[in-house]
């Protein structure tokens, strides 16, 4: 995510673990001036349930969860309240491409069932020689 939450940022250059390349000082959050392109989706409108189903549209094929979608609309709104609207809508793109869905092409099923440990793998003991130059 390091990537895609610089872009959000900063726009494309190297802040932060960037996709750009790399410049003098890193800009200060929301100054696209010294990057080489920028992300011009914008949350229009003061109706952000409409905007989420939009972005779920968008960037999830409509498979984010009624679940994760309120948490989206409560952090937006607690961003909006404490940072502002540009920050909010910063916020609610960085968290859509947080979810399980973003980053899956099946649809969440939420079970409430604990998830099992894996098992350790067995050690293997074996003689190891290495030559180091």
């Amino acid at each position: 995510n390091n990537g895609l939450w610089s872009l959000l940022n900063y726009g494309l250059n190297f802040a932060d673990g960037g996709f750009g390349p790399t410049l003098a000082k890193a800009p200060l959050v929301g100054d696209y001036s010294t990057s080489v392109g920028f992300l011009q989706y914008q949350v229009n409108g003061t109706d952000i349930t409409s905007e989420i189903e939009a972005l779920s549209t968008i960037m999830t094929a409509g498979r984010l969860s009624s679940e994760n979608k309120q948490v989206l609309l409560d952090a937006h709104a607690y961003f909006k309240q404490e940072h502002g609207i540009e920050s909010a809508n910063r916020v609610l793109l960085k968290l859509m491409a947080s979810t399980p869905e973003w980053h899956t092409s099946n649809t969440l099923r939420r079970t409430g069932a604990p998830r099992s440990a894996p098992l350790p793998a067995p050690k293997v003991f074996s003689s190891y020689k290495a030559i180091v130059y």
